[in-house]
């Protein structure tokens, strides 16, 4: 059950949990299944506010202030977050489709099966952030941060991840069908069993990268770094490895084995 807020008792709840933050009285901003579409809480401080279930689509929630809050299946669809304070926030279930998350702060933000697609997180900070079984198909992440994060069974199909740091990130099982993944850091990564097919992976840093048993057909891996990767079982057919570097590659496929690959159906 939803319920609507009038703009004058939020203003209250708004002062007495800034009253609560600063341990001089107040209450704790308890907002849970509220109805505040199109709201302007820009800049406000809404650290460890409850708006799990809230419906805060096409909100202005520009440079809030939401670290440790509970958005837990909160509607955020269309919402502006661009340079908000994300950082340990339970977003998990919420939907954050076409949301503005540019330089956003997520790290170690719980978005477990968070719908995050067509959403700009063009610079965003992932490190750390918990993305399993996110949706982020047509999603824009270049520049973004995303260091050790998990996005293990995550769907990125068609997202641009241009230039974006995936340092250690756990990539297993995850969908990358088409994804532009050009320039990208993947040092490190777990990428094992994912489905990267026709993706354009061109100068990105592969090196050490776990690939076993990765779907990489149709793949341009054209110049990338894959230096002590492990392709062993990884599916190459039409992928092209043009000037990439293989120096030590684990479970490379010989000549005969790619082109055997490149025959069956």
């Amino acid at each position: 059950m939803k319920f609507t807020v009038k703009p004058e008792v939020l203003q209250e709840i708004l002062l007495n949990h800034a009253l609560w933050l600063d341990h001089k009285g107040g209450s704790q901003a308890e907002l849970q299944y509220n109805y505040l579409e199109n709201v302007d809480l820009s800049g406000k401080d809404l650290r460890k506010a409850l708006l799990d279930g809230a419906n805060l689509s096409g909100a202005n929630l520009h440079g809030a202030n939401l670290q440790g809050a509970n958005l837990r299946e909160a509607n955020l669809k269309n919402a502006n977050l661009q340079d908000a304070n994300l950082c340990q926030v339970n977003l998990a279930d919420a939907n954050l489709q076409g949301a503005n998350l540019q330089n956003a702060n997520l790290e170690i933000a719980i978005l477990t099966d968070t719908d995050l697609q067509e959403a700009n997180l063009q610079g965003a900070n992932l490190n750390g952030a918990d993305l399993r079984g996110a949706n982020l198909n047509n999603a824009d992440l270049r520049d973004a941060s995303i260091r050790n994060a998990n996005l293990q069974y995550a769907s990125l199909i068609n997202a641009d991840l241009r230039r974006a740091d995936l340092y250690c990130i756990t990539l297993q099982r995850a969908n990358l069908r088409r994804a532009n993944i050009e320039k990208t850091n993947l040092q490190y990564s777990n990428l094992r069993e994912a489905y990267i097919k026709g993706a354009g992976l061109r100068w990105a840093n592969l090196k050490g990268a776990d690939l076993s048993d990765t779907v990489l057909m149709l793949a341009d891996l054209g110049d990338t770094n894959l230096q002590d990767a492990n392709l062993t079982g990884t599916n190459l057919k039409y992928a092209s490895l043009l000037y990439a570097n293989l120096t030590n590659v684990i479970g490379l496929p010989t000549k005969k084995e790619y082109y055997r690959q490149k025959e069956r159906k």
